[in-house]
């Protein structure tokens, strides 16, 4: 077996479907992994769908919980591989049945496959073969996903009957999956996961597994045995909604146990008068700038969420308005406090993830118009009290386990350098002043990356259109485009402008949200046209860029100049290709 650029080196593991192999990249001098689809496996039609899926799937997932895809491709005798991130470690499998492990330690393992796990859901994503064996236990403590080798968009149709087909590992698939692979779902990964977890925490692998006698296993408590008995329901509706609720549990049973000193240390600077009270759970996110903690209430058991933010008080003044407000899309504010050194803010819990875990394919129109118009709505209350955001951007858009989602982070200042979104592309190259304008313009960036799959570019301060917004209905189009509009003059002045035209979009007939044919510069043929008519045609758009440029357009209608432009570049390289054609 070879591949360019890569050494192939030993064998690492062998399955059903694959066989792992270490390899060094050339190019970087780097460890890799290598996967090639068995031998058995070549001339399956399925086998090799969700084999060449894989990688397309889970390049996209960017989770640290989750193992990285490189590249991909097919040998020169026709075996499909992909390249992997090589990852030292062992198996969860391994490790249980290869050394003691304590129960916190355990619980630190499913805390962390959870967070992996509720990602790639929160993006339609089913793995589809959750077991111990496909989970890596790397040198640092972390528990890594691996092996989305028959996982799928929930969504998609691969164009085979999949009700003919079993995937998955016998002794993990949920009853529904058993007999129809097409029933795979979020809730037969949680059964899955249910049977990790008594494997796991029972340290028993011997595949016997009987809910009814589960709780008799000596190695398993009472508590642990309920959460697992609740995964594994026969009837799939009765299981735990998510792995965000199981990660919940846990956190709540280990009660911070897993968190090293200094980083209770630094919670408890400035929030030692809420250690009656409340109990840390987790650390939700930790910059230089700012942290985030979930605690528990040890009153009720009830979680909060308190963010510090340090040296700096933007948002402070949005915080205290809204903790005497209420908007069923607004984070709810408990209280606030500041000194010298930071401010706090507590807040409700929301448990499902933010809109940024859920950009990895655009939204479909009956999905998007729900979500916008409660953004939209949460942002005309804030502003008839006078709130400006004012930094509007995916991770302040924030879900609980129902979908409900919640605008946060009002008046607050970020700082990029220390997260994923390391530049702002949700704001106008040009500098403004913090208004109802500036939020409309951030929304409908957020709303382009929603609906086309990426976020804006820029080219010399004016939006780029990407060939996935030309590809979107016209009608939204002119959406986005007049509330992506430079001037602010030129913008939707009040959200309930833009309101009332999500509630005409979602309204009309369904074929006027369907979406566009692709660009022009995707050429369909069309009959053979002679060199003068070419010749015309060229003239035609010559003159018209002659007169854009007369009229000026650039100071009064910047984004007709980038849409007209856009147009033009478009005929321009269909032109160049007819009269190369006609000239031959």
């Amino acid at each position: 077996m070879e591949i360019p650029g890569y050494q192939i080196g030993d064998l690492i593991d062998q399955g059903g479907m694959a066989s792992v192999y270490r390899a060094e990249q050339l190019s970087l001098k780097r460890e890799v992994a290598v996967k090639f689809l068995s031998e058995n496996l070549l001339h399956h039609p399925l086998a090799r769908e969700l084999f060449a899926n894989e990688p397309l799937i889970v390049a996209q997932l960017n989770h640290p919980k989750i193992i990285h895809i490189i590249d991909k491709g097919i040998t020169a005798d026709g075996k499909p591989y992909f390249i992997m991130e090589y990852v030292k470690g062992t198996t969860l499998h391994d490790l249980v049945q290869d050394k003691p492990l304590s129960t916190s330690e355990k619980i630190q393992y499913i805390i962390q496959i959870c967070k992996g796990l509720a990602y790639a859901h929160r993006n339609g994503i089913v793995h589809r073969d959750i077991k111990p064996a496909n989970i890596i236990i790397d040198e640092e403590n972390n528990a890594r996903i691996l092996d989305f080798g028959i996982a799928s968009f929930c969504q998609d149709n691969l164009g085979i009957d999949e009700s003919k087909q079993v995937l998955g590992t016998a002794g993990y698939m949920a009853p529904e999956v058993k007999t129809n692979s097409a029933a795979a779902s979020i809730l037969s990964d949680i059964y899955s996961l249910g049977i990790l977890m008594y494997e796991v925490f029972s340290e028993d692998f011997s595949q016997e597994f009987d809910v009814a006698t589960l709780h008799q296993h000596p190695k398993l408590n009472k508590t642990i045995g309920k959460i697992v008995s609740s995964c594994v329901q026969t009837q799939s509706d009765l299981r735990p909604s998510s792995a965000s609720v199981i990660e919940q549990i846990f956190l709540q049973l280990l009660k911070g146990a897993h968190l090293a000193i200094s980083q209770k240390a630094e919670a408890e600077r400035d929030l030692s008068s809420l250690s009656k009270n409340f109990l840390l759970l987790d650390v939700i996110k930790e910059t230089s700038y700012s942290s985030v903690y979930l605690y528990e209430k040890q009153k009720n058991h009830h979680l909060i969420v308190i963010k510090k933010r340090n040296q700096d008080n933007s948002g402070l003044k949005e915080a205290k308005l809204l903790s005497n407000l209420k908007h069923p899309n607004i984070i709810h504010i408990h209280g606030t406090a500041s000194n010298q050194r930071s401010f706090i803010i507590v807040m409700e819990h929301m448990d499902g993830g933010s809109l940024s875990d859920r950009l990895l394919t655009p939204f479909a129109p009956e999905n998007f118009f729900p979500i916008a118009r409660k953004i939209c709505l949460a942002l005309q209350f804030a502003h008839q009290n006078r709130i400006i955001h004012g930094n509007l951007r995916p991770s302040n858009l924030l879900f609980d386990q129902t979908g409900e989602v919640k605008v946060t982070d009002f008046g607050q200042s970020e700082h990029y350098q220390d997260t994923i979104e390391a530049e702002n592309w949700y704001r106008p190259q040009k500098t403004e002043a913090p208004s109802p304008a500036l939020d409309v313009f951030s929304l409908g960036a957020i709303f382009y990356h929603m609906l086309c799959g990426e976020h804006l570019t820029w080219k010399n301060t004016h939006v780029s259109w990407k060939e996935s917004y030309s590809e979107l209905p016209q009608v939204l189009q002119q959406l986005l485009l007049k509330m992506l509009a430079l001037d602010p003059a030129y913008r939707y002045q009040q959200m309930a402008e833009v309101i009332s035209e999500l509630d005409k979009l979602s309204a009309s007939p369904k074929s006027q949200l369907k979406p566009k044919a692709k660009s022009l510069t995707k050429r369909v043929p069309t009959a053979k046209r002679s060199l003068g008519y070419w010749l015309k045609q060229g003239f035609f758009i010559l003159l018209v860029a002659v007169v854009v440029t007369y009229l000026q357009i650039h100071w009064f209608f910047p984004e007709l100049k980038q849409l007209l432009l856009q147009t033009l570049s478009e005929w321009l390289q269909l032109l160049a290709t007819e009269l190369n054609e006609a000239s031959t």
